[in-house]
């Protein structure tokens, strides 16, 4: 049996309406359909999967490029898209963050800002412009720099169903910090790769996202996955990544909480009877 393994997995989503054909215009020149930016951020909250496969430089989440030493822990650098894995996607949190992932699996983190009109910025990363939204489907133009370059990509993506909505789902859906580690991670290794901090954020589009922090706040490692609720058990959540889609194990890939408040998350993973891992968490401040 596959052995579980706990992580993390968000990226929510990027949309906006496109009101008319307006020539109107911005002191930017940019067009403006009369959106004012509290508007504009709740158009784009959620998730948008890319239509086809998009690929970033790398960006705001600093990866390793080799396995990680943590017990029970996958680099999310991804090898080569298998046939039916995911494009990737842009999403957008409620609290201001943006996850993106792309086709090669990697993901970037960061805070985002809705302008007045169709410009979103993505902080340390770049911008969003041209932001159209019609039935369901995203157009819009991402523009980044990365080693001194700029690059400009033409973004298509549909919009992403969400996790039903319940009390259960409400409570999750927020940004967790590990508080206690029962089973399952070695701690002295999480040290001496310099963590000093671990929080899991569960997005309402079914984003699962891990990050790893040292003490000054620099990220060491983000895991971003896909969760939903276990088809039969209402105590149980499933994660899969990009690789396992169309090969999904409800059981081998289950999660059981064992606690849920509004300020505390117990879970445990099993292989078998076996605990593979079992973490206690607190609700993040950030």
């Amino acid at each position: 049996m596959r052995t579980t393994q706990f992580l993390v997995m968000a990226l929510s989503a990027l949309v906006f309406a496109f009101a008319g054909c307006s020539k109107d215009s911005d002191d930017n020149g940019i067009p403006d359909n009369g959106l004012t930016a509290e508007q504009l951020k709740a158009e784009i909250l959620g998730k948008w999967t890319f239509t086809s496969g998009i690929s970033l430089q790398s960006g705001l989440a600093k990866q390793s490029t080799k396995k990680p030493r943590f017990a029970g822990l996958r680099n999310n650098i991804a090898e080569a898209p298998r046939q039916g894995a995911t494009s990737g996607f842009i999403e957008f949190l409620a609290d201001g963050t943006f996850f993106i992932l792309d086709a090669q699996g990697n993901f970037f983190a960061g805070d985002y800002t809705t302008k007045a009109g169709q410009v979103i910025d993505l902080s340390d990363f770049g911008s969003i412009k041209e932001i159209r939204i019609k039935d369901g489907g995203l157009d819009c133009t991402i523009t980044y720099t990365r080693l001194g370059q700029n690059h400009t990509l033409e973004i298509h993506a549909d919009k992403a169903a969400d996790i039903p909505a319940g009390e259960r789902t409400t409570l999750l859906c927020r940004t967790w910090e590990v508080e206690r580690i029962i089973a399952g991670w070695d701690e002295q290794e999480l040290a001496q790769e310099g963590v000093a901090r671990i929080t899991a954020t569960f997005s309402p589009s079914g984003t699962y996202v891990f990050r790893f922090f040292r003490a000054n706040g620099d990220l060491v490692l983000a895991e971003a996955e896909y969760w939903k609720w276990h088809p039969t058990d209402t105590n149980r959540f499933v994660y899969w990544t990009t690789e396992d889609v169309g090969q999904i194990d409800n059981d081998e890939n289950a999660v059981r909480i064992l606690k849920l408040t509004q300020s505390q998350l117990e879970v445990a993973s099993y292989d078998g009877d076996d605990v593979n891992t079992h973490l206690v968490f607190k609700a993040s401040n950030n």
